[in-house]
């Protein structure tokens, strides 16, 4: 039941047979296209398919459900077969990083900038045939470049790839996986305090088959995204009760006959499913599921056979979790004033020199979504404020593929 897919200078795609409007806030999206010339990474604004970064690397192909965002630090990694790829953005930048243990499943602690994944390795006989598997939950320490086994899985033989998602509040880390009795299960490892336990629960739901877990760090929802193994055109998303692993429907889609493996994501800002599927024309599309609006929309693509999506939830993570309140947001440090400050009608925007098209976004102090605008060519932007509550809001602008950052105060 262990699922693992590798890329090798052409995307190849697992369809699982089972299958609008716009999103109102910005989702970025960051994945990977293979070819003869290798792999780039592409990051991208998926409410205008605008390529904001592309970034070319070393590797020759890579491994499905084995990529991160590190929504601390703002990188993108992706397991390659020779180790591990980290890419920057703004400056566009590839370094390769040799690793001693295999890494998959992985997902980022948005609190500490830590990288969770699960490893596995070959059990050898005595004549060095191999007989089997062990499974461990690994760390990957992102500030050192340092990796630990941490807890072995001891009654799991199989894991889904790509199926695992991160509770950043609370320090847990979720993977649906089989066990040694063969049962499809909901695994929950504890990484808080530094304490590593983990329980198992049997899904509720054996006629379900999950190819993505995302973890909604707003609501502590536990989404999985699947389809009924009666029959094809039934790809569906589920909340998951993560104590019994009983299933609710969140939303059914009919319309869609396959998905995309290795290509879903949650954008944390937007409350939003991501995932790239097949429909009835057997065109592939990447699509958005708002969770809280219950809508589904089509989102653009910067170009073909893109894939390992991830969500770039920089700036989420930064005002959700404290990045930007430790960091000097002064307009010499960030590049970008916001004036006046306190501002009880409207808010400005300025960038000395600015000269691009521009986005500009605005978080409340719990990471959500208040405002996404499009900034023109001139030096200042205004945004009304008359009907926001009063508090502390961070304004990110997207320029140039480079992120500014200010923080304000609404006061009426």
């Amino acid at each position: 039941m262990f699922i693992m897919r590798y890329t090798l200078r052409s995307i190849s795609f697992v369809l699982l047979f089972f299958t609008a409007s716009i999103l109102s806030a910005q989702i970025l999206l960051v994945g990977a296209r293979a070819s003869m010339g290798g792999v780039q990474v592409v990051r991208w604004n998926a409410n205008t398919g605008a390529t904001l970064n592309a970034v070319p690397t070393t590797a020759i192909g890579y491994y499905m459900g084995a990529s991160v965002f590190d929504a601390v630090g703002g990188q993108y990694y992706f397991r390659d077969p020779s180790g591990l790829q980290r890419i920057s953005f703004a400056p566009d930048a590839a370094d390769p990083i040799t690793i001693q243990y295999d890494l998959s499943n992985a997902e980022i602690d948005m609190q500490n900038g830590k990288i969770y994944a699960l490893s596995h390795a070959p059990v050898l006989d005595s004549t060095g045939a191999v007989i089997g598997q062990t499974f461990n939950f690994m760390q990957y320490r992102l500030a050192d470049s340092t990796e630990s086994l941490l807890l072995p899985i001891v009654d799991c033989s199989g894991y889904v790839s790509d199926a695992s998602g991160y509770d950043s509040n609370h320090g847990i880390f979720y993977f649906f996986g089989v066990d040694t009795i063969n049962q499809m299960c909901l695994y929950k490892v504890t990484t808080a305090l530094g304490s590593y336990a983990y329980t198992k629960m049997p899904l509720s739901n054996p006629n379900f088959n999950v190819v993505s877990l995302n973890y909604d760090n707003d609501n502590d929802i536990l989404y999985a995204i699947g389809h009924l193994a009666t029959g094809p055109g039934n790809l569906q998303i589920q909340i998951v009760n993560q104590t019994t692993a009983a299933m609710t429907l969140e939303a059914n889609f009919p319309q869609f006959p396959g998905i995309q493996g290795g290509s879903n994501t949650y954008d944390q800002a937007s409350h939003s499913v991501v995932f790239r599927a097949l429909d009835s024309t057997m065109a592939l599309n990447t699509w958005g599921y708002d969770t809280q609006a219950h809508q589904l929309s089509m989102l653009q693509e910067p170009t073909l056979d893109v894939s390992e999506y991830e969500a770039d939830n920089t700036a989420y993570a930064a005002v959700k979790y404290g990045t930007l309140g430790r960091a000097d947001l002064s307009p010499s440090a960030s590049g970008m004033a916001a004036y006046p400050n306190p501002a009880s009608d409207r808010i400005v925007f300025q960038v000395a020199g600015h000269s691009l098209p521009a986005q500009v976004t605005v978080y409340d102090m719990r990471g959500a979504l208040v405002a996404s605008e499009s900034w023109g060519m001139g030096p200042e932007h205004a945004l009304q404020i008359q009907s926001w509550p009063e508090g502390i809001y961070i304004a990110e602008v997207l320029l140039g593929g480079k992120r500014l950052h200010s923080k304000f105060v609404v006061a009426h």
